[in-house]
């Protein structure tokens, strides 16, 4: 693995940052299969088209938790429950 897959992956990382550890092995784990992705194929698309997915998937995840799914929700709601 070259010097900028590593910088790459790093940035990648850096930006990602949480303070919970297996969300942080997650986001290095992506990090890695992005980059391999970018030197399969040659092209930054395969790497972009993984991620839109992923990213739609979080925000969609975390909709759900804070505000229950239910539709007309009007304001969001703590993961804990308490207003």
């Amino acid at each position: 693995m070259g010097v900028a897959a590593v910088v790459s992956i790093l940035l990648f990382s850096l930006l990602h940052l949480t303070s919970t550890e297996p969300y942080t092995v997650g986001v290095v784990v992506s990090g890695l299969v992005h980059v391999d992705l970018f030197v399969v194929t040659g092209h930054l698309t395969a790497s972009v088209l993984n991620h839109g997915p992923w990213s739609a998937t979080a925000v969609a995840t975390a909709l759900a938790l804070c505000c229950g799914g239910s539709p007309g929700h009007d304001r969001l709601v703590p993961i804990d429950g308490r207003y």
